[in-house]
């Protein structure tokens, strides 16, 4: 079964102020061992920004 990992960075739903530089690169650095680890394992990883919550259009199936 395929599984996948959404992170998103929010607190109790709003968006949260923009991380320092060092938090950033902290957390770059975080994300990128985290990927090191599942890569070496054999998932499959693709990283990348979504655009802003304000931008997104949501699509639902209706009748099958």
């Amino acid at each position: 079964m395929t599984q996948y990992l959404l992170s998103v960075h929010s607190v109790d739903g709003e968006v949260r102020e923009p991380m320092t530089d060092e938090e950033m690169q902290q957390s770059y650095k975080q994300v990128m061992a985290l990927q090191q680890e599942m890569k070496s394992v054999g998932a499959w990883v693709f990283g990348g920004r979504l655009a802003e919550p304000a931008t997104a259009t949501v699509v639902r199936t209706s009748g099958g």
